[in-house]
């Protein structure tokens, strides 16, 4: 299964690069052990030990998607599918060369993902790296994982509808401290709801875990509002009658008209 994953999937530059030159330094020390060593018997089993596992360093690595999420480490491969994945993240080292317990200067690659109802945290030890580097990897991760829901993206803050032509109009213009504490309810043009979360200070829209479709409820509340504003402005007497699509093509049209095309496309 990861074979045929891994052809989806984009690898994540210097996603293991510390683990490895480490490796290496290591395998190169003792190299030089059975060199400079008079028994050579002894000198060669740490080279002989350590000689699979630098064979292996050229196979770790990050590999990101829409489809999820692939760390080969030491021993075995990661594979988490994006449906499981709540959020990206950087963590604190905590592998074998840690002394007491994490190791906050340096970061490794983390996720929080779901486990049933509960929110699960995993780190990757073999992606240490200096802060600057991870934290551009799990930019890198979300960005590849991201996957944009069916445009255009209705936006409902507390009855007041706002249609945007795409998901990335949508993040543009809604307020973090507004996401953070949940102000706003949003839906996809096939009646996704969708996750607002914010991300180094970017909101990100994602499908919701059930990926419940709820098309007559979207429907319904968009018809509310047209009612609400009055449908001879809209242009319509009857929005009862209108599909989920032909009520979104009005709402379009009528924000362009109030406010120009920047006010949903921007």
């Amino acid at each position: 299964m990861i074979a045929v994953e891994l052809a989806s999937l984009t690898r994540i530059a210097g996603g293991a690069r510390l683990s490895r030159g480490l490796c290496t330094l290591f395998m190169a020390g003792c190299a030089a052990g059975v060199a400079l060593s008079e028994d050579v018997a002894i000198s060669v089993v740490p080279a002989a030990l350590a000689l699979p596992l630098w064979l292996r360093s050229f196979r770790l690595g990050v590999w990101a998607g829409p489809s999820g999420l692939l760390v080969k480490s030491w021993f075995r491969n990661h594979w988490v599918g994006a449906e499981a994945i709540r959020t990206v993240r950087h963590g604190n080292y905590d592998g074998a060369f840690s002394v007491g317990g994490p190791t906050a200067f340096l970061p490794v690659l983390a996720i929080e993902r779901w486990a049933d109802s509960n929110v699960e945290y995993v780190d990757f030890p073999v992606t240490v790296g200096l802060p600057s580097a991870v934290a551009r990897r799990v930019a890198a991760i979300d960005d590849l994982m991201r996957v944009d829901p069916t445009g255009p993206v209705i936006v409902d803050d507390g009855g007041d509808i706002t249609v945007f032509v795409s998901a990335g109009a949508a993040c543009r213009e809604m307020e973090p401290v507004d996401v953070e504490v949940g102000v706003y309810e949003v839906f996809d043009s096939r009646g996704l709801a969708l996750v607002a979360e914010v991300h180094h200070g970017r909101v990100r829209l994602t499908l919701q875990q059930t990926g419940e479709s709820r098309p007559e409820e979207v429907l319904e509340r968009l018809r509310r509002f047209i009612d609400a504003v009055g449908t001879e402005r809209f242009g319509t007497s009857d929005a009862g009658s209108a599909s989920l699509e032909e009520v979104i093509s009005l709402l379009l049209q009528f924000q362009r008209q109030r406010s120009g095309p920047a006010a949903t496309e921007r």
